[in-house]
């Protein structure tokens, strides 16, 4: 009988593979505009990002991830202004060897503005 620990983590795993599939297939260039009216996206998918922060006790914390989505935002509702790009990321690891962070890599569900990240490459 499997592990129920191993089990949900091999859940996970798999839920966050089939979630990239599409991107792990096609990759497209990065965009250069998709028309006048909007602006540049600072990212591309497969743009490796950093993000850095201090942590509850005071340490410097670095996470690293990858773009694995963006989008577009006309209307921004909910919390983005109008006018907006939002991008999906993939975090791989952080410098942070403490076992309470979350388990990398892990797929940052809800999307960001990438307001306080770094582009540190391509893949």
């Amino acid at each position: 009988m499997l592990n129920p620990a191993l089990t949900h983590s091999l859940r996970d795993f798999l839920q966050e593979l089939l979630a990239a599939l599409p991107f792990l297939i096609f990759r497209p260039q990065p965009i250069k505009s998709f028309s006048s009216n909007r602006p540049a996206p600072k990212f591309s998918i497969g743009d490796l990002i950093a993000t850095d922060w201090v942590d509850e006790f005071g340490e410097d914390i670095t996470e690293f991830g990858e773009v694995v989505g963006l989008c577009y935002l006309h209307e921004g509702g909910r919390s983005y202004p109008d006018n907006t790009w939002v991008y999906y990321i993939r975090w791989t690891h952080n410098t942070s060897g403490d076992s309470d962070y979350p388990q990398f890599p892990c797929f940052e569900w809800e999307p960001s503005t990438g307001d306080d990240w770094r582009c540190i490459g391509h893949v």
